[in-house]
């Protein structure tokens, strides 16, 4: 009799856990399933993005006809891109509707989802810097929903290029000779229309690969008005004379190694910083590659020699002694036109190059300094050289809001509180070479590194030869401003 009591407890106890277990597991259980795929598609600037998201089933649904119940239990698709803590919405599919948000209407698709709404593969078009981010891929369907999650990184990135002798000194076949020395392409029309999307302003006519002359313009002002008198755009001067002369636009997207900046107490003229890289094993680095490291995340507070001669640092978080309140590759100029790289006799640091084939091997004796030096501007006391500070050059470049575009526009006032970068646009015509009233030298102060002004970019060739020599004052807002170019 024991023995059956004690076996009944025994049979009860094991089916309390077979239960026990079984419930566990159907509260784990879904059987909706959201993927999505490695991505065939490059994620470039001006380029397509193609992320394949795919839902399954391991129970097929039910089929429930008709109706406004068949309607509610259709699955529903959300697409949203998360950046800055911030998720905003791209699209929403259900049923037979793809309702596309207003930021994206002309961007974003779901090409296979009309054939199989199992696929809801998403393609985003004319991409932007601002399009790096987090994309979410959500179904709910009935009291189910799963999602899937992918990084993007969109790279490229577009600048503005000019040796520091003279502004406007490039025919069209040495602007792409130019570009191709630096370790970059001249810029596509596309990449320099997406660069202006992205928030680029540059007021300095540059040649692009289709031989035509273009500058992208977020604020027109005297000076900066192109073919667009006083809207917003990309000013098109067409396709002119290949041996008319001009800057050039150039782009940097493949590193294919390392940039890193490379230091020693009484840093380098220009030649020892090319022998100082040459004995780690590696190459002084190029304007191009520069470029590309910042679009990457190279961030250092520090201007170093490259290749060309110029002295350039990549900020990516901005510090007020850091090159001002915008992120970008800051490059130091003698001139207040944005010409003169400093003397090949100072010393700075410098910005070596190791590729992609010994990278694993990158000299660990000579580190990059390990905090951000503040840096102050001094000037020589000159009464005409008392102008705002204001910002080296301006790169493709843009932050993410989601706010509406009408909530950006600014006051002069609400400008200047915030710090934001002053332009001072002087009317020139070139390709005559600058007269500047004089020039700017840097120093050592208390013990930090000294940067010389990064002044603003001149205006391109417009007929100005009655004017006077006049400063006019514009306001650059780093923003992302989606609006079609009248003057692509």
């Amino acid at each position: 009799m024991k023995l059956n009591v004690l076996l009944l407890f025994l049979w009860a106890l094991t089916a309390q856990a077979l239960t026990s277990d079984t419930d566990g597991g159907s509260k784990d259980y879904k059987s909706l399933k959201v993927k999505i795929e490695n991505s065939t598609t490059k994620a470039v600037l001006s380029g397509t993005l193609t992320i394949p998201c795919h839902i399954t089933y391991h129970l097929e649904p039910e089929d429930v006809g008709v109706g406004r119940r068949a309607v509610l239990t259709t699955p529903r698709v959300k697409w949203t891109f998360i950046s800055n803590g911030k998720e905003v919405e791209i699209l929403v599919a259900r049923g037979h509707k793809v309702k596309i948000s207003e930021g994206y209407k002309s961007r974003a698709s779901l090409p296979e989802y009309s054939a199989s709404a199992n696929d809801v593969t998403l393609v985003l078009r004319e991409l932007l810097r601002n399009d790096s981010g987090i994309y979410r891929c959500h179904v709910q369907h009935g009291i189910e929903d799963d999602y899937a999650m992918v990084e993007v990184k969109v790279k490229g990135v577009v600048f503005l290029y000019r040796e520091g002798t003279n502004r406007y000194t490039y025919t069209f076949t040495m602007a792409q000779e130019a570009c191709a020395r630096i370790k970059a392409h001249i810029a596509t029309a596309d990449q320099l229309l997406a660069a202006y999307h992205g928030g680029y302003e540059q007021c300095d006519a540059g040649w692009i690969a289709d031989q035509t002359v273009r500058y992208p313009i977020h604020t027109p002002r005297e000076g900066c008005y192109g073919d667009m008198d006083g809207f917003p755009g990309v000013r098109n001067y067409g396709v002119l004379d290949p041996d008319d002369m001009y800057d050039v636009y150039c782009y940097a997207e493949d590193l294919k190694g390392q940039v890193f900046l490379s230091s020693s107490p009484n840093k380098f003229t220009l030649e020892e910083a090319r022998e100082h890289c040459k004995t780690l094993g590696i190459e002084i680095a190029t304007t191009g590659q520069l470029y590309a490291a910042w679009s990457e995340g190279l961030d250092q507070c520090n201007p170093g020699w490259l290749a060309d001669g110029s002295v350039r640092y990549p900020i990516v978080t901005p510090r007020e002694r850091c090159g001002g309140n915008a992120p970008g590759v800051k490059t130091i100029f003698l001139f207040r036109n944005q010409t003169g790289f400093p003397n090949t006799e100072e010393k700075y640091d410098v910005y070596c190059f190791k590729d992609i084939l010994g990278k694993d091997t990158l000299p660990t004796h000579d580190p990059p300094v390990p905090r951000d030096r503040d840096v102050i501007t001094v000037t020589e006391s000159f009464e005409e050289l008392k102008f705002p500070d204001v910002k080296a050059e301006n790169e493709a470049q843009g932050l993410v809001h989601s706010i509406p575009l009408d909530e950006t526009h600014l006051t002069k006032t609400s400008q200047e509180d915030k710090n934001t970068t002053v332009l001072k646009d002087q009317q020139e015509s070139p390709p005559s070479p600058p007269h500047p009233a004089s020039q700017i030298h840097e120093s050592i102060v208390s013990g930090e590194e000294d940067l010389s002004p990064a002044f603003a970019s001149f205006p391109p060739y417009e007929d100005h030869s009655d004017d006077n020599e006049e400063s006019t004052m514009g306001y650059t807002i780093n923003m992302p401003v989606l609006q079609s170019s009248q003057g692509t």
